[in-house]
């Protein structure tokens, strides 16, 4: 990890505000909130500098052995003029059981204030203190997040328990995605203290002047993709992953939740089982689908876009290590008139497939309802013709994911929650009429 001397750092103090919002014990890990104070400079045409207040928080292993030696920081997302932290909630699985820690920043201005959600709207009292610039100083202070991780006890304050952090992996979904690729192109070379990036659902493809400095990985969802050429960089992998939207029925199902349990002081943590239960809900990729999925209706894609997210935090720390880049797969493909070309199904051909396109069970459509996407199931003739029972449907998806775990585009672990569904679904004795398939 490089650091260029000639650029402002601080000075920085961290606070340590108050622990958990809700309990990680069961995981090992410990949740615990920062405010960090200091001056941030902006990255424009005529630069300035101000001071700032914010807040981070960490998720991070209790016990130094469970931890794996990188830590995560992900840029808050704040389309919805509140923090959201898409790639913690596809990925959160993945961070807990591999021990990573994990970080989300507030960089930018919208997280604070002042639309429902935001933070002075949830508790004025405790985050009346925060105080930020302006969005030209969010680079700085995302720096200075990452250099407080990544050097531990600023002022004898030290948010990582003791543990040492050996890289810094970046990640930030949709408007994050974007700003993350403006930070690897204007900001990385001279704060030199992110190791590698995670550009999910956005970012400019990876087509800048210079070559990247450190590895970059862009997941793209459906709706982003296009025919022109991306960046044939070293440094840089382009994952189009046929299937996926923007804003899925797993995100939305476990932000919305999450939304109404957030927990403030004198509230109560989330209820027991909420996770299991969330898993099980929207877990599923097109089968025992409800008729309202049928129909636009946000979250309505249930392609499993998180097991993309969570291949591709491990195959990025697994570059960053130096164990070689992960593959680049063939591009989504299109018509000759600039449409997405679609299999009998109605699935995109081409780009990252996991096994729910090559095995399918419907149709996803990441590219419609705005940014929701649509699943369609397929209908019981087409299931029975593709299956012709439940057992040649189970290894058929085990050929899938065996595939896909070989080519590094699927965890292990992954497939095996994917055959566990798999496995208690009754496929192919189930299916949806519907005139948008061929019955």
């Amino acid at each position: 990890m490089t650091r260029s001397d000639g650029h402002h750092r601080g000075p920085k103090t961290l606070i340590k505000f108050r622990e958990s919002r809700f309990s990680l014990e069961p995981f090992g890990y410990v949740e615990e909130e920062y405010f960090i104070t200091g001056t941030a400079d902006t990255y424009t045409s005529a630069p300035s500098r101000a001071d700032y207040i914010t807040r981070f928080v960490v998720r991070r292993p209790v016990h130094p052995a469970r931890f794996n030696g990188t830590t995560i920081v992900e840029w808050n997302n704040v389309s919805a003029q509140f923090d959201n932290t898409p790639d913690w909630l596809w990925a959160h699985e993945t961070i807990l059981r591999r021990g990573y820690a994990y970080v989300h920043v507030s960089a930018q201005a919208a997280g604070h204030c002042c639309a429902p959600g935001s933070l002075k709207m949830t508790d004025p009292p405790r985050y009346e203190p925060l105080s930020h610039p302006g969005d030209d100083y969010s680079f700085d202070i995302f720096t200075h997040v990452a250099e407080a991780i990544s050097t531990p006890a600023t002022r004898g304050v030290d948010p990582m328990g003791g543990l040492r952090t050996r890289r810094v992996l970046a990640a930030g979904h949709s408007q994050s995605g974007f700003r993350l690729s403006d930070y690897v192109t204007d900001v990385q070379d001279k704060a030199g203290v992110v190791d590698g990036f995670l550009i999910d659902g956005g970012g400019k493809r990876g087509a800048s002047a210079t070559e990247p400095s450190v590895p970059v990985l862009n997941v793209l969802e459906e709706v982003f993709f296009t025919p022109e050429p991306a960046s044939a960089a070293e440094n840089y992998r382009l994952w189009e992953v046929a299937g996926s939207a923007h804003a899925d029925y797993w995100l939305l199902r476990h932000e919305t939740d999450a939304a109404d349990h957030i927990v403030t002081p004198g509230h109560e943590p989330y209820p027991a089982g909420w996770e299991e239960a969330e898993h099980e809900v929207a877990g599923n990729y097109g089968y025992d689908i409800e008729p309202r999925e049928l129909i636009c209706t946000a979250g309505g894609n249930m392609f499993p876009k998180r097991y993309a997210v969570s291949a591709a935090l491990v195959r990025l720390d697994e570059w960053v290590k130096g164990r070689g880049a992960p593959i680049q797969p063939p591009r989504a493909e299109f018509t000759a008139t600039g449409l997405l070309a679609r299999d009998e199904f109605g699935n995109v051909k081409g780009g990252l497939r996991l096994p729910p396109i090559d095995v399918p069970v419907a149709r996803y459509l990441g590219a419609s309802c705005g940014l929701f996407g649509a699943t369609i199931p397929l209908g019981p003739a087409t299931l029975a013709e593709l299956y012709p029972d439940h057992q040649a449907y189970v290894a058929t998806m085990r050929d899938a994911t065996d595939t896909a775990v070989t080519k590094g585009i699927l965890l292990p672990e992954d497939a095996e929650d994917l055959m566990r569904r798999a496995r208690q679904s009754s496929i192919p004795e189930q299916g949806v009429d519907s005139p948008l398939l061929p019955r």
